[in-house]
């Protein structure tokens, strides 16, 4: 139990910046980062449904809230290595994720 107050902010800053950075390699996905702490979520320009379940399958679980909206909401023990995971199974997810105005192949 000690410590998890500065895990939480550290974790929660290096999950809010891999986010932003997210959200700057894929411009046409990703309308916008909010949140606090670990408590994050990601503003998509597509559904999310399908990014949910993709990341599922590799073993992420996030969910979506008014369909474009993406909820992240680790643990509050969860480390920075474990926000990396996470933050490259999203990476993967988003390179292969359709942009409005692409076909699905």
């Amino acid at each position: 139990e000690e410590g998890v107050l500065e895990n939480c902010q550290r974790s929660g800053h290096h999950l809010r910046e891999g986010l932003e950075r997210t959200a700057l390699r894929y411009p046409d996905l990703v309308k916008e980062v909010r949140g606090r702490g670990l408590m994050q979520a990601m503003d998509m320009a597509v559904s999310g449904a399908p990014i949910v379940g993709a990341c599922m399958r590799q073993g992420l679980l996030i969910n979506c809230t008014a369909d474009t909206v993406l909820r992240f909401l680790p643990p509050l023990i969860v480390t920075t290595s474990e926000v990396d995971e996470m933050l490259g199974i999203l990476d993967r997810v988003l390179s292969s994720t359709p942009s409005d105005g692409e076909s699905e192949s």
